[in-house]
């Protein structure tokens, strides 16, 4: 699947898309801004990043993700939240991970080691996580 990270102030996320029990590509970004400074990272298909930058940034008004879908939204004053696939939200408090190397992540990050090192870590030990990681810190 993915791993996505968020410290509080970094969102990182890997590069690797799977399918079918085939790695399709190693550099897929799924951390992104939006338009307002906030960033997302997302354990989904790449078939939804338009979808969903979409609804955030407000260029649509409704998200049907489906099930296998769940975000991490970083605003510039550290809240982070959780979206499902119907777009719903709710508070998360940091250190937060999503996607199948979130266990691992977790565990780097209630070490003290950020959202980067947590990724890089799910990728030695989960094998649905790999390729480059993109991290960002939302815009003030």
């Amino acid at each position: 699947m993915t791993t996505i990270a968020c410290d509080g102030s970094i969102m990182a996320g890997d590069g690797q898309v799977t399918g079918g029990g085939l790695v399709h590509g190693l550099n897929f970004v799924k951390v992104h801004h939006l338009d307002d400074g906030r960033v997302v990272g997302w354990a989904g298909t790449p078939f939804q990043k338009k979808p969903l930058l979409d609804f955030l940034n407000g260029v649509t008004s409704e998200m049907t993700m489906g099930d296998d879908f769940e975000a991490l939204i970083l605003h510039p004053d550290g809240k982070c939240y959780c979206m499902d696939g119907s777009g719903n939200t709710y508070d998360q408090p940091t250190p937060a991970a999503v996607g199948s190397g979130a266990p691992v992540a977790l565990a780097v990050m209630s070490t003290g080691l950020d959202a980067i090192e947590a990724v890089s870590i799910a990728r030695t030990l989960d094998t649905l996580t790999g390729g480059e990681i993109v991290a960002l810190s939302p815009l003030v």
